[in-house]
């Protein structure tokens, strides 16, 4: 072989090294989960899915405490798929204690924090995107039965859940140094009295353990990661039985990512939630808690509780506009709309975080919903793709 021929060939392997194959991933763009027919209480509950696997799956369970058996809960899990050289993507998860809180419209009110070391595949990436990919809320994790549980005047099973003010999960900006990535994250789960004796006394010692996964996707030089942010409130006045509880109108749902020249839609995500039912401070001023004042057992008990019909948390609509900015409809919803009878009206405070991925060249991806139902007291694995 003469020289020509060498040099030629070295810089053909070289110029193959360099050259780096898509790396391919499913982000999570939403999810909902609730009940076919009645709101419950929340207990064991799980929406949640393995990305990374070979064939990824999807994991549910929703209790509901003892009136969940009579009830059908539903899931709906959005994803996208996207495909870029030099991604590195990971699956990171950490569980938080949830406290008692002595004043439940505190800023810190059943809230945790951490701050996570992210896996050291990352060290290179030159920013990095956390998704959130799923959670589990469980109301008895303790390693011997609380107070309340043995209590002869008012024992309460943790395991039957509690009425909710709301809840929420998510994390900062991520933070680079000079040892690696950290983000801050958090999770909250407000216990609010309604209307059980037993529950509401519980409330007041309760612990509860918050689960979430992250999806954290290492983004080479050319993707570029934006944030845009929304904050509203929903306010239903009436209640009874099945009481329409609409989905914020597109004017609400409307987010806005700053414009960038040059740049496609490469992915999408949510960073960040907290939905908040009856929380002093956090829903519209004209908006008036009101509750029954007299309970299914003829008591005289009551709160601003209530128990969950279904939540949504979900991207859609990501359109590129003329100027370079990109818009996008962030669906944040909770409700008790029940068959039955609901104990309540709801003032909501809705607010999250969305995160979009631009790089030049890139293919708006298509979100595929997974839609399931499954039976109450019972952990659900199943695929993702079916």
């Amino acid at each position: 072989m003469n020289k020509t021929n060498g040099w030629l060939g070295l810089l053909l392997f070289a110029m193959a090294g360099c050259s780096q194959s898509p790396v391919e991933t499913h982000i999570p763009t939403g999810m909902n989960l609730g009940w076919k027919s009645l709101p419950h209480r929340i207990a064991a509950t799980e929406l949640t899915t393995n990305l990374k696997a070979e064939n990824p799956t999807i994991t549910v369970q929703n209790d509901g405490g003892d009136f969940g058996a009579v009830d059908t809960a539903t899931a709906n899990y959005q994803t996208i798929s996207i495909a870029h050289p030099g991604l590195v993507v990971e699956e990171v998860s950490t569980t938080f204690i949830i406290e008692p809180a002595t004043d439940a419209t505190a800023t810190d009110a059943y809230l945790s924090t951490q701050n996570l070391e992210l896996p050291a595949s990352l060290d290179s990436s030159d920013d990095v995107a956390v998704f959130i990919r799923g959670f589990r809320i469980d109301t008895n994790l303790y390693e011997s039965a609380p107070s309340f549980q043995t209590s002869e005047e008012l024992p309460y099973d943790p395991a039957l859940g509690y009425t909710t003010g709301g809840f929420g999960m998510g994390s900062s900006d991520p933070i680079r140094s000079d040892s690696g990535w950290t983000v801050d994250v958090f999770a909250r789960n407000r216990l609010a009295v309604s209307d059980r004796e037993d529950m509401n006394a519980a409330i007041a010692e309760a612990t509860t353990w918050v689960r979430v996964d992250y999806l954290v996707v290492g983004l080479p030089e050319d993707v570029t990661l934006s944030r845009a942010d929304t904050n509203y409130t929903m306010s239903y006045p009436d209640f009874g039985s099945q009481t329409d509880h609409p989905h914020a109108d597109t004017d609400k749902q409307t987010i806005t990512f700053d414009a960038e020249n040059n740049t496609d839609i490469l992915g999408f995500g949510i960073q960040s939630f907290d939905l908040s039912i009856n929380v002093e401070g956090n829903y519209d001023a004209n908006c008036e808690v009101i509750s029954e004042e007299i309970n299914f057992w003829n008591e005289e008990i009551n709160g601003p509780g209530r128990y969950l019909r279904e939540f949504t948390t979900a991207l859609s609509d990501v359109t590129p506009q003329d100027d370079g900015s990109v818009q996008a409809l962030f669906d944040l919803h909770i409700s008790n709309s029940s068959a039955m009878n609901e104990v309540g009206n709801i003032c909501a405070g809705l607010s999250g975080k969305a995160l979009l991925l631009r790089t030049p060249g890139a293919a708006v991806p298509s979100i595929t919903n997974r839609k399931l139902q499954f039976d109450s007291g019972i952990n659900v694995e199943d695929s993702l793709n079916d």
